[in-house]
């Protein structure tokens, strides 16, 4: 599988699992865009990751099993209350890449998605 960033050695992790089912993700617009799914590291390059994230998750993208953890984060994050983001549902498949379990103390149902290069993830992507 090719990917869509440049990934470190050993990433995605070897316990992480070919993509299925639906999930949740955080668009800037009224209609998913390829840009609504670059990797944190893909818009900060150069910089140094976020504590407690490490080189590979940055590499891959956020996405949410539960919508009631993506409605938490809007409301508990002050750049998202401020921006407003719109809320996408999409069905993950195998070919969109690989997918591993990563909650966090507030979201549990937050995913890191290492995206498979050959997919425009914003094809598969609703608004709701």
């Amino acid at each position: 599988m090719q990917w869509k960033a440049s990934l470190p050695d050993g990433c995605p992790p070897e316990n992480s699992i070919f993509c299925h089912g639906s999930v949740y993700r955080l668009i800037a617009g009224k209609k998913p865009s390829y840009e609504d799914f670059e990797s944190w590291r893909e818009k900060n390059d150069g910089k140094t990751c976020p504590v407690g994230i490490s080189e590979c998750q940055s590499c891959g993208v956020s996405v949410y099993r539960n919508k009631d953890d993506i409605l938490s984060l809007i409301k508990r994050i002050p750049k998202f209350k401020k921006n407003n983001p719109n809320i996408a549902k999409g069905n993950l498949r195998k070919e969109h890449g690989k997918i591993l379990s990563t909650p966090t103390k507030n979201e549990v149902s937050h995913c890191t998605w290492w995206l498979n290069s050959n997919t425009d993830p914003s094809e598969d992507f609703i608004a709701i």
